[in-house]
């Protein structure tokens, strides 16, 4: 009887520690017209979901022509801008190459910065300035 009943309380506690890391969760998705890099995957232009795993800042990618999805680390940012009911993809342009900067979160004033890889710095080295392009995200 004891046992059965520790692993209930067991089960159950697993159930709500799920529940309480799963809403700390924001999944969002995008149109994005351009082929654009995460790191040193290239993304295809089209619609893509991205889910943010607020707690440790992490974001995964999944794109319909992407048969495997982006993982990417990034790092809390805050605007101090009022919050986007929509929120943003903001990217980095260099020609024609496009980079995944930052992504501000629907109806708050925080975001996610991702770091710049290897190919993005060689990038920005020819660059004084560099030009960003924002696409809304969207929830599903």
């Amino acid at each position: 009887m004891n046992s059965r009943f520790f692993a209930t309380l067991g089960s159950l506690t697993l159930l709500a520690t799920g529940a309480a890391f799963a809403q700390n969760n924001t999944i969002v998705t995008a149109n994005v017209p351009f082929e654009f890099h995460v790191g040193s995957t290239v993304i295809p232009p089209g619609p893509c979901k991205i889910e943010i795993k607020a707690d440790s800042g992490v974001l995964f990618l999944r794109c319909r022509d992407s048969k495997n999805g982006v993982i990417a680390l990034s790092n809390g940012v805050q605007s101090t801008a009022a919050a986007s009911e929509k929120g943003s993809m903001v990217f980095n342009r260099y020609g024609d190459s496009y980079f995944l900067a930052r992504l501000w979160t629907p109806g708050t004033a925080t975001g996610r910065e991702l770091l710049r890889s290897k190919v993005e710095r060689e990038w920005a080295k020819t660059m004084s300035e560099v030009p960003t392009v924002t696409v809304a995200l969207s929830r599903p």
